[in-house]
């Protein structure tokens, strides 16, 4: 949920609230059966859509880059079942990917190939980011406060790992996994070999995003939640070898998602009317402006040196993609052919 658990609530509640029926809102399927899928995903790019809340009509959309064509429910077309609840997280493993879907509970494993489905973990309270860890797979929650623990190549839930609240996104370094913890506005430490927990540092900001480039720690969040009202952006780099913080920017206005390059080094900051990028190794900065109404997830298409901006719009109708070079240059833009959409995956 890119702006907050209840974004899902508010969005519901206006539609049930609205005059004439909309047809389009929903599952979009005609039947049970199984579609054709894809002969390859090569020069594919995924996007993940969240779906309305309670409405199970989370979906896959499927973006070609040599056509410029956009496919829509591509994982009902190739299993012939419906993907989930809000699909929160999409993420790539050598040939598998999995997709966390966060109101189903579950967490779904499909050949990256192929987007057919070869397994899945259901029963989780509400699962939200899922990150590989040697051969398990460890999934962040909202309300679960646990780490998930699964065994990759079986696929079944092995243990967790206690926390104090709402943990989201994961990174590594060197022998430990770095979790964000959003109730306690905390980057949590996690030995990969024994599994301590420890604090490894106090925010003064929600951590929505973080990742790692090096021994320099990535964050972005907001100074307070929705409901508190002061949702003004925070971005923080933190040397993790040196144990000091080398960056604070403050910016008025709201924080909506974020990507990185790790291996060149580079952080994407998608603000409300504005992108940011940070060079992680000079510490530069450079703004431009996007034309998203509603902007909601990030994704970097490395190799193309492509930044996907994923629109919203009103959390009704089927969302819109702008595509930017790197360098701020609009694309062009093309229909999500999906609700909400916010993961962005190039398969490689």
């Amino acid at each position: 949920m890119g702006r907050g658990y209840w974004a899902y609530v508010l969005a519901s509640a206006l539609l049930l609230m609205a005059c004439e029926p909309n047809e389009d809102f929903g599952p979009q399927t005609v039947d049970d059966e199984k579609g054709n899928g894809f002969e390859s995903l090569a020069n594919k790019v995924l996007i993940g859509c969240e779906g309305n809340f309670q409405n199970s009509n989370a979906s896959i959309s499927v973006y070609d880059k040599v056509s410029n064509e956009v496919s829509g429910s591509a994982f009902f077309e190739v299993n012939g079942r419906e993907l989930g609840d809000v699909l929160q997280s999409l993420v790539q493993y050598g040939d598998t990917l999995v997709a966390v879907a966060n109101n189903s509970g579950e967490v779904v494993f499909c050949d990256a190939n192929t987007l057919e489905l070869i397994g899945s973990v259901s029963g989780l309270p509400t699962p939200r980011y899922a990150f590989r860890s040697g051969k398990e797979l460890w999934v962040t929650d909202l309300f679960g406060k646990a780490i998930h623990i699964i065994d990759f190549q079986n696929m079944v839930k092995i243990g967790e790992i206690e926390t104090n609240g709402w943990t989201e996104r994961m990174s590594d370094y060197l022998e430990t996994v770095l979790i964000a913890d959003l109730d306690n506005r905390q980057v949590m430490s996690i030995d990969v070999n024994d599994r301590s927990v420890s604090t490894l540092l106090d925010l003064s900001f929600v951590p929505r995003f973080l990742s790692t480039y090096d021994s320099l720690l990535v964050m972005a969040g907001e100074k307070g939640t929705l409901e508190e009202g002061n949702t003004e952006t925070i971005i923080q780099l933190y040397d993790l070898k040196n144990q000091r913080i080398v960056l604070t920017e403050e910016v008025g206005k709201a924080f909506a998602n974020a990507d990185i390059d790790r291996v060149d080094g580079f952080f994407y900051a998608l603000l409300q009317d504005e992108l940011q990028v940070f060079d992680l190794q000079t510490l530069s900065k450079q703004v431009f402006s996007h034309a998203a109404r509603t902007p909601y997830g990030l994704g970097l298409d490395r190799e193309a040196q492509v930044l996907y901006v994923c629109d919203a719009i009103d959390f009704i109708r089927f969302g819109k993609i702008f595509r930017y070079s790197t360098q701020g240059m609009l694309i062009d833009s093309v229909d999500a052919k999906g609700y909400i959409p916010q993961s962005v995956l190039p398969l490689f």
